[in-house]
């Protein structure tokens, strides 16, 4: 019998959710004003931290997903100046056979427009934390132009 491992909750301060969401500080104190983004968890005196999950879905929830149909995953990136749209006939066929994951990518789209964080590095965890929040574990990922550069 496999018993399913339970990881521990993870913080992430300050400078790494920065990192993570491309948002600089004030961007980031003034979306907690707003509801908009997690609160952050005392660590001591003059200390704060988030959740990475929380983190990790805010970041999925800002990068537009569709998902559709079952079976394998299988991701498809969009080039630059384009959206997740520019595959729905292709999404359509694949939908028969696959579960289909067409994000947006950060700053295209419906995703946000954060001021950093276009580096493909950020963009390939901006996907990475969408297929976490799906549940997906495995994907195959078809990336066009810099959607390819997010897909190494």
């Amino acid at each position: 019998m496999t018993e399913a491992i339970q990881r521990e909750p993870a913080f992430l301060r300050r400078k790494q959710v920065e990192t993570r969401t491309g948002l600089s500080r004030s961007t980031i104190y003034q979306y907690i004003k707003d509801g908009a983004f997690p609160k952050p968890i005392p660590l001591g005196p003059r200390a704060v931290g988030w959740l990475e999950s929380d983190v990790s879905d805010w970041i999925a929830a800002r990068v537009k997903s569709a998902r559709c149909g079952s079976g394998p995953a299988v991701v498809l990136l969009h080039g630059f100046g384009d959206t997740g749209d520019m595959w729905a006939p292709l999404a359509t066929e694949l939908a028969h056979t696959h579960t289909v994951v067409v994000p947006d990518l950060r700053g295209m789209g419906l995703s946000s427009h954060p001021d950093g964080g276009y580096d493909k590095r950020t963009q390939a965890g901006d996907i990475r934390a969408v297929l976490t929040h799906l549940n997906i574990d495995q994907a195959d990922v078809v990336g066009h132009e810099i959607g390819r550069a997010s897909c190494r």
